[in-house]
């Protein structure tokens, strides 16, 4: 069990070497090359498994620390735009709130507006609103 244990403790530095240098932009094919001869492996294990499981490493760190920066984020905007209310400095103020709106995703949806004869749709957040029941009209023959 303790070999085991060591050879997952290796796999796990080497799976975090390969992501410091993907976060570090190294091309992949260098990165494979570089580790193929350090490790004596086949550049195959390494493209099909170390890169991939070095990727899900920095999914997984990116989505623990996006979290974290956005908080801060709007800390730090929250505060600049107090200040300077505080100071009247009211065109400042106005950014950061326009700061934290972007921040806050306000301004990614979009409204679409479409008016054909007396029906009139509205597609907003995902959302289809309609004045028409899909019920079609009468017609002269029918009223």
């Amino acid at each position: 069990m303790g070999k085991h244990t060591k050879n997952k403790a290796d796999t796990g530095k080497k799976i975090y070497e390969v992501y410091k240098d993907l976060v570090g932009l190294m091309p992949v094919p260098d990165i494979v090359k570089k580790y193929a001869a350090e490790w004596d492996i086949g550049e195959s294990t390494i493209r099909a498994w170390y890169i991939p499981k070095a990727y899900e490493l920095a999914e997984e760190n990116l989505q623990k620390n996006t979290a974290k920066i956005l908080s801060r984020q709007i800390a730090t905007i929250s505060k600049i735009g107090a200040e300077a209310i505080a100071n009247g400095r009211y065109r400042e103020a106005l950014q950061a709130t326009e700061q934290l709106n972007k921040l806050s995703n306000l301004y990614t949806e979009k409204i679409e507006l479409e008016h054909k004869g007396n029906v009139i749709n509205l597609q907003f957040a995902g959302f289809d609103l309609s004045d028409n029941n899909d019920e079609e009209e009468p017609t002269d023959n029918e009223i």
